[in-house]
């Protein structure tokens, strides 16, 4: 999970569909859409967060795989972006040309998340402390 921390800072957060029901019978790909976000930490360093959600043919959530990355704090954060975007694109391409998108945000988590919610696609999960 990604959380929109307010002692976050957010750069970027990226979208891509699941692929078509018509490309997904042609074809065989799995059912799956994909995120990630780059954010800076309070300790200064990077970090990219990304996953990949699978579903059943009735868009049933079956599993999800995430993965993290770490930067120092000096990494030219414009290569990181490019090299999200060339994964974004390459998991598009793979989903049959499907939606991607990416919102550049450069906000704290809490302003990240009211821009993001904006977006059809987007979704919530309170924590547990945020319950509370």
């Amino acid at each position: 999970m990604i959380e929109y921390a307010p002692n976050k800072f957010f750069v970027a957060h990226w979208f891509v569909d699941q692929p078509s029901d018509v490309y997904r019978r042609l074809t065989g790909v799995a059912n799956m859409n994909w995120i990630a976000a780059v954010w800076r930490n309070p300790d200064e360093r990077y970090e990219l967060k990304y996953r990949f959600a699978y579903y059943d043919n009735r868009e049933r959530h079956i599993r999800s795989s995430w993965m993290n990355v770490s930067f120092e704090s000096n990494v030219d954060i414009q290569k990181v972006i490019f090299g999200v975007d060339m994964l974004a694109k390459k998991v598009s391409e793979q989903n049959g040309g499907s939606h991607r998108e990416r919102v550049d945000l450069n906000l704290s988590g809490d302003k990240a998340i009211e821009k993001l919610l904006q977006k059809p696609w987007m979704r919530i999960i309170a924590t547990q402390a945020e319950m509370n």
